[in-house]
Formats: C-alpha cells, structure tokens, sequence
C-alpha cells in the first residue's frame, strides 16, 4: 500500500477513500476522483478542527450542517494569519489553492454536460488528488506540534485573543460560554 503521507491506522475510511481517489485517477473516473477529493477536504478539515481546545465536540459536531467547507478553510486562513499556535506551520498558500480547486470543481460540475472531453475534469481530479497530499502533510504538522508539545491542547496555553479576533459575534458568544 502506498503511503502518501502518515495516516494513522486506525483511520480506514480515509485510507480507503484515498485509495479510491488514486484508483479513480488511474482508471479515468474523474468524477469519482473529485468526489473523494472533496470528501477528504471536507473530513481532514473537520479534524483539524477538533484539535481546537476552544471548540467543544458539541461544536464540531454541530459544525458539518453550520460551518460550510469553505468558511471553514476561510477561518482556518485566519487562525494562520493571527499565529495561532497549532497552525504556525501550516502552509497558508495551501489554503488558496483548495479554495481555487473547489471553484474549478464547482465550474466543471456545473458545465459537465456540456462537455465533450474529458481534459478539465481529469486536470481538476489530478490537481485535487495533489491538493490532498499536500494537506494531509499539513495535517501531519499540526499533530506533529501537538504531540512535541501536550500542553498547547489546554485552553490556558493558548492566547484566545489571537483566536477570538477570527470568529463571527455567534461564535464569540458560543466561545465565552466554554
């Protein structure tokens, strides 16, 4: 099997959706491709998110209909830009990059029909199938600090007003009663 970035183990959804989205590209179904490309933006983002001692479970959970893929990259990019201390060597440009993904992905669905050949769709699902490696290995970085450094995890450790300046006035609110 192989291994395009450490993934724990005990995750075998992800690693089964990883190796479709390989299969997929191999075999010329792109769409396929693209699908689990966006499943696991989606899913890898969420983790990241959990890993945010400010968020109860109870928020995160209730974050898959409430938060959208891409207001969570958004605040993901601010979290980056205030330092926030699990995201300081997160590769910001990443963040753009899926953000330019999904609008392709969104063009292309979109025009499917219309379409003849299949070039922007495999260039969308190759593109997408690199995005994914790269943030799994952004994704390893972050455990990475919090396994060299257990005491960032509690919420005394962190500056919450380098968090708090990214957040909505719902979202502080939520926060302040954490």
């Amino acid at each position: 099997m192989e291994c395009w970035a450490i993934v724990e183990m005990k995750n075998v959804g992800l690693i089964n959706c990883l190796s479709t989205l390989k299969s997929a590209n191999e075999n010329g179904y792109y769409v396929e491709a693209i699908s689990r490309a966006y499943a696991i933006f989606e899913n890898r983002i969420k983790r990241l998110f959990s890993k945010i001692p400010e968020l109860s479970d109870k928020d995160i959970s209730k974050s898959s209909n409430s938060f959208k893929l891409r207001r969570r990259l958004e605040l993901l990019k601010d979290l980056c830009n205030s330092k926030y201390p699990l995201f300081i060597k997160f590769d910001q440009t990443l963040i753009d990059e899926i953000l330019e993904w999904m609008d392709d992905r969104n063009d292309c669905t979109h025009e499917l029909i219309e379409k003849d050949d299949d070039q922007d769709v495999k260039r969308i699902a190759l593109i997408g199938q690199a995005l994914v490696r790269k943030l799994l290995n952004e994704s390893n970085k972050v455990n990475y600090i919090i396994r060299k450094n257990p005491e960032i995890m509690t919420i005394k450790t962190l500056n919450q007003k380098m968090y708090v300046k990214c957040l909505s006035k719902k979202e502080r609110i939520e926060l302040s009663k954490v």
